[in-house]
């Protein structure tokens, strides 16, 4: 199977994507039950276990949401609330819609050669448009699957899970992090900065290109289409992806660290400059990370650049 997500700015739901399910849920699950519903997207044995978890709750309780079951000859769809799938089939195309429907819509897709999904009142980033995604947690808009043939379902018990193009390890493998996913990373900088605000303490920022602000309460990776395999650490980053084909995949971490701000290039193709303040322009040596002040200017190339300032 291949996978194919649009990044929400608003009105996004949250994405599971696993080779043989995929799971998106309208609601912001705490972390406890976001894990939980990873792992139930390995671990159950049936579509219909996964929808008991689902509605553990009460119907009236259950989030609207959409799952993909993968199953020999096609592509079973529960759908609730205002989402919709539509299939590309041998015999036509074929939509299932959860709009109105006090419980959920079920439909099978018969040997679909693609799959859309569309979440009702959600807006896209304009930037980086379409990405891909093996397996993982992510914010979408809209999602696009391919599908390759059955698969069977991935052992996920005793793993973490990682966005975009990651590789699932054992939870002794990484026990030292204290977050797991990117999407943990950006729902925790923005309780962050929320409590800076409130505290009226200054915030390190980055500007980036389009005039939108990035804060530094968590690491951020800086890239075409970054991942979080890109560096090691106690702290997963947010990712921030860029267009430019100056830009490698993972092209920079920026770092708060006590009251400064690090930039560390990340072996990057075509290399990143930074222009202090008074200060003539210096390119930073792959992988050293370099202590930048605030007005610094971090150049990608190709007329791509950002500004490091405090808000």
């Amino acid at each position: 199977m291949r996978a194919h997500y649009w990044p929400a700015s608003s009105g996004g739901w949250l994405g599971f994507v696993a080779p043989a399910r995929v799971l998106l849920v309208g609601h912001e699950p705490d972390e406890a039950a976001r894990d939980e519903l990873w792992t139930a997207l390995g671990t159950s044995k049936t579509a219909q276990d996964l929808l008991e978890r689902l509605t553990s709750g009460g119907i009236a309780s259950t989030p609207p949401f959409a799952l993909l079951e993968f199953e020999s000859g096609g592509v079973r769809a529960f759908v609730r609330g205002e989402v919709t799938v539509r299939g590309e089939l041998p015999s036509g195309s074929s939509t299932a819609s959860g709009a109105g429907v006090s419980t959920w819509a079920e439909c099978l897709f018969s040997a679909p050669s693609r799959l859309a999904v569309t979440i009702e009142g959600s807006a896209t980033l304009e930037s980086p448009g379409r990405l891909s995604i093996q397996q993982g947690v992510t914010l979408v808009a809209a999602l696009e699957l391919e599908p390759g043939g059955p698969l069977a379902p991935p052992d996920l018990a005793g793993h973490d899970y990682l966005s975009d193009e990651t590789q699932l390890r054992s939870i002794s493998s990484v026990s030292e992090k204290t977050d797991t996913s990117p999407i943990v990373a950006e729902l925790r900088a923005r309780r962050r900065a929320d409590a800076k605000r409130k505290a009226g303490l200054p915030t390190p920022v980055l500007v980036l290109p389009d005039g939108s602000l990035r804060p530094l309460t968590v690491p951020v990776i800086v890239g075409r289409e970054p991942t979080v395999k890109a560096v090691d650490g106690k702290e997963i980053p947010v990712l921030v992806a860029l267009p430019g084909m100056e830009l490698s995949r993972s092209h920079a971490l920026f770092e708060a660290v006590d009251d400064t701000v690090v930039v560390t290039d990340l072996r990057s193709q075509n290399g990143t400059i930074v222009v202090m303040p008074g200060k003539p322009p210096q390119r930073l040596r792959a992988g050293e990370p370099t202590v930048v002040v605030l007005g610094t200017i971090v150049d990608f190339g190709g007329g791509l650049a950002l500004t490091v300032e405090e808000r």
